[in-house]
């Protein structure tokens, strides 16, 4: 196991150990905890703003009445089916 250290100022150790204490956690396991889950937070952000960059550049927008026109072609189809 290897062995990362931190400095921190006195009031923001205490503030952590207080926390930690008050929850009954381990401060190793926390600290450890919040940074894994800090960097996959920001990894699935930056997913998500890359995948929303290829949908907006290759999605294309449709005014509300050629929505409409879509659902009765759609509505015309099924109709036909369902006959």
């Amino acid at each position: 196991m290897e062995t990362i250290n931190i400095h921190l100022n006195e009031e923001d150790a205490r503030f952590i150990k207080e926390y930690v204490e008050a929850k009954q956690l381990d401060l190793s396991i926390f600290i450890r905890d919040v940074m894994i889950e800090h960097i996959q937070n920001e990894r699935d952000l930056n997913r998500y703003h890359e995948t929303m960059y290829h949908h907006q550049k290759a999605s294309k927008a449709i005014s509300f009445e050629e929505m409409m026109k879509g659902d009765l072609v759609l509505d015309q189809a099924l109709s036909l089916v369902n006959a």
